[in-house]
């Protein structure tokens, strides 16, 4: 392909639009950011720190703090359905959902017959997973080990600096025809490699991999052969986990589908219908090797149903209500927040279609804001859920809708695309940004302020009280302080060179004192121990 590359090289001006495109997605970057975080950090007089607004930032934060609206609105609600075993040895169920008291109402009125109505068998095939992009790698690694998008992309880095992977910032899920011989040497010696080694493949066809179309920048990502002449027993745990999932990935995506034999059959008892769902796998495919790696874990997804016909009589042997709650919808992780921000929130997106993804952000910089956020105090992470901080929730009350919409933001990706393909006017896009920048700060002059700077302050971490005064102790960057300006208290992080963490300051908050600390380190470079303890200001330091 270089060689390809360098003996038909192309003039200059062909990238032309590439350039257009992205001195566009520059400007529209800083227009919209600069002038809306300065306009509202001025409005909100909020300057420590600012009101940051960013053309794919605020779109992510509004799609986090929308779902922890839709979850902490959400109302659970119970409901009831009807449960019949049949002589047959299977359950049917009501397909209508009752509250108690008429569930209990039509139990009580169930006759001991039901009619089969409908039976139907249909063989369903769930289609080979394809190689990894960046963001697909960042969601799996999410799912499978909790890695925020971040750590994967930073081990995914060090895997390509140390020649074992090809280049990570891809938005790619295939390869290009000439790579073709190249991918079946490294599945071939793959198969004889490590833990793959009891992998048969025989007979399999790389073609399924192969889509020049959709291959941009960079192809898919892959193992190098670099691989098979390395060490990986010298790797960290996550470099191995995450070199091993890309090596596996491979394998099953030349892999057989996975198919089954879809049952379903409804049985009519006193003219109301009930249904019965039966699974039989066919062929376990790609999921039989996604076992043997331990990728998945081994399940018996198999409901057998005996063969039926319409009109069959079923004896009611036994019947119960069954009880079921609505669920709300599930907070995000870096996994689902990466497929909403890929997907622009569109929740109907067929995954599995190659129709192109019109999200926000790239696959090299969602980890990236994802992090801002973080670092922002607009979100913060507990366990593997996104959350948004009081801080982040106050922003998306007060900017519109065109600033917080994933979609109007999506909708400006397809434009710098259709820019970099020649389709499209630079001086429109940037045009109808500058307009819509001077409508937005007009738009911010002449807010009425409904939310105090106050509601921008950042959600700080509560350590103790206070042993002087009794306020909140609170953690800051350098320093944990009373939240009471007048008291003035405050332990400094780094003393002498030591990190004080939390555990220290807790302990000189409960007793005003800690003895025998170790790893101070003088001026001089001499280390010593020393208690600490508070000062005549409040402030923390020695008694030796």
């Amino acid at each position: 392909a270089i060689k390809n590359g360098l003996e038909f090289m192309k003039d200059d001006s062909f990238y032309d639009n590439l350039y257009y495109s992205g001195l566009a997605r520059a400007k529209a970057d800083w227009l919209i950011g600069m002038n809306l975080t300065r306009g509202y950090s001025i409005k909100y007089n909020s300057f420590k720190p600012v009101l940051s607004i960013g053309r794919v930032q605020t779109p992510t934060l509004a799609m986090i703090v929308d779902r922890f609206n839709q979850v902490k609105d959400f109302v659970v609600e119970k409901y009831y359905k009807i449960n019949l075993t049949t002589s047959k040895g299977f359950d049917i169920v009501s397909i209508d959902k009752y509250d108690k008291s008429s569930a209990e109402s039509v139990i009580s009125l169930i006759g001991n017959k039901g009619v089969v109505k409908s039976y139907n068998e249909k063989v369903k095939t769930v289609a080979v997973p394809k190689l990894f992009d960046l963001t697909l790698l960042q969601r799996v690694c999410n799912s499978m080990y909790g890695y925020t998008a971040k750590e994967t992309l930073d081990v995914a880095q060090k895997l390509y600096e140390s020649k074992l992977i090809t280049y990570p910032r891809t938005d790619s899920n295939y390869i290009t025809d000439d790579m073709e011989n190249t991918v079946k040497d490294l599945i071939d010696k793959l198969c004889n490699f490590n833990i793959f080694s009891s992998v048969n493949l025989s007979g399999y066809n790389v073609s399924c991999l192969i889509n020049n179309e959709k291959v941009s920048d960079h192809h898919a990502l892959l193992p190098t052969l670099s691989l098979f002449n390395s060490n990986i027993d010298n790797l960290s745990i996550k470099e191995k986990n995450v070199l091993l999932l890309i090596c596996s990935r491979l394998l099953i995506t030349v892999y057989k589908k996975y198919e089954y034999l879809s049952i379903k059959a409804e049985v009519s008892v006193d003219d109301k219908l009930y249904e019965a769902k039966g699974v039989k796998i066919l062929n376990k495919g790609f999921k039989e090797l996604e076992e043997k790696l331990g990728l998945s874990k081994k399940e018996n997804k198999e409901v057998i149903l005996p063969k039926l016909n319409i009109g069959d009589t079923l004896d009611i042997v036994d019947k119960k209500i069954t009880e079921h709650t609505t669920k709300p919808p599930q907070l995000y992780t870096d996994d689902t927040l990466l497929k909403a921000m890929e997907i622009a929130g569109n929740d109907y997106y067929d995954e599995d279609s190659d129709v192109e993804k019109k999200g926000i952000g790239t696959p090299a910089t969602r980890a990236g804001v994802i992090e801002t956020l973080v670092k922002r105090d607009y979100v913060k992470r507990e366990k593997k859920k996104i959350v948004p901080t009081t801080r982040g929730i106050n922003l998306i009350k007060i900017v519109p809708e065109n600033v917080r919409s994933a979609k109007i933001t999506a909708d400006w990706e397809t434009k710098l695309q259709n820019i970099e393909r020649g389709n499209g006017s630079v001086d429109l896009f940037i045009s109808d940004i500058e307009s819509l920048t001077n409508s937005l700060v007009n738009d911010i002059k002449n807010l009425s302020v409904e939310v105090g700077s106050d509601s921008f302050k950042k959600d700080l971490e509560i350590i103790g009280s206070c042993p002087f005064c009794g306020s909140d102790y609170v953690e800051l960057k350098k320093v944990f302080k009373c939240s009471n300006d007048e008291c003035g208290s405050l332990i400094w992080k780094k003393i002498c060179s030591k990190n004080i963490g939390k555990t220290i300051a807790r302990k000189l908050l409960q007793n005003k004192r800690v003895d025998n600390v170790d790893g101070f380190i003088s001026k001089k470079g001499n280390k010593f121990s020393a208690s600490l303890v508070f000062d005549n200001n409040r402030k923390s330091g020695f008694d030796f």
